[in-house]
C-alpha cells in the first residue's frame, strides 16, 4: 500500500509538474510575445521620429535665409488671395532700415528710414516678451492661401529666425503685428537701390 501511494504520488507529481511547465511555458511565450510586439512598436516609433526629424529638418533647411553679420532685423511678408502687406523689410546693426513694399502697404516701392537706438531695443524687447528666441524655425501648414511671414533677429549673443504661416505660438502673431506697427511709424523716404 506504501508502494501504491508511493507511486500515486510520485504520478500525480509527475502529472501536476507536466501541466505546470506547459502552463509556464505558454505565460513565458506570451510575455516574450508581449515584450517583442512592445519593441517592435518602439523600433517602428523610433523609425517614425528619425523621419519626422528628417522632415523637420527639410523644412527648416528650405526656409532658412541667408542672414549677413550687418543684419539686425529683418521681416518678410508674402501674398495671400486677400490684401494681406507684402514686403521685404531689413534692418542693419546701425539702424537703418530698407524696404521694398510690394502691395497693400502705405506705400510701394524702394524706400529707406533709420531707426534710433531706442526703437532697435524695443524690437529686442518684444522679441524677449514674446520669448522669440526660443521658438521653433518652422511654423508651417500645406495651406497655401495664408500668407507667410519671416522674421530674422540678430543681436549681440543671440540670433534667430522664424518662418509662420500656421501653428504658430500666440506670441508670435503679437511680436510680428507689434513689429509691422512699428515699421508703419518710421518715416520713410523713396530711394533708388540701384544709385
Amino acid at each position: 500500500m506504501v508502494v501504491f501511494l508511493s507511486f500515486f504520488g510520485c504520478k500525480n507529481s509527475k502529472k501536476s509538474t507536466e501541466s505546470k511547465l506547459p502552463e509556464i511555458s505558454k505565460k513565458e511565450v506570451v510575455e516574450s510575445e508581449v515584450v517583442q510586439a512592445e519593441e517592435e512598436e518602439m523600433d517602428a516609433s523610433a523609425e517614425l521620429s528619425a523621419e519626422e526629424m528628417a522632415k523637420k529638418q527639410a523644412e527648416i533647411k528650405r526656409h532658412q535665409p541667408y542672414i549677413t553679420a550687418s543684419m539686425f532685423f529683418g521681416m518678410y511678408r508674402s501674398p495671400c488671395f486677400g490684401q494681406c502687406p507684402v514686403y521685404n523689410l531689413d534692418i542693419d546693426t546701425a539702424g537703418h532700415a530698407v524696404i521694398e513694399a510690394k502691395r497693400f502697404f502705405d506705400f510701394q516701392g524702394f524706400h529707406e528710414a533709420n531707426l534710433t537706438p531706442t526703437q532697435m531695443q524695443l524690437i529686442v524687447d518684444k522679441a524677449n516678451d514674446a520669448g522669440y528666441f526660443a521658438l521653433e524655425h518652422v511654423y508651417d501648414a500645406n495651406v497655401t492661401d495664408l500668407p507667410s511671414t519671416l522674421t530674422i533677429l540678430q543681436t549681440s549673443s543671440e540670433l534667430q529666425w522664424v518662418y509662420n504661416r500656421l501653428n504658430a505660438q500666440e506670441g508670435l502673431g503679437r511680436f510680428e503685428a507689434i513689429m509691422d506697427s512699428l515699421i508703419r511709424t518710421l518715416d520713410w523716404k523713396p530711394f533708388d537701390p540701384k544709385k
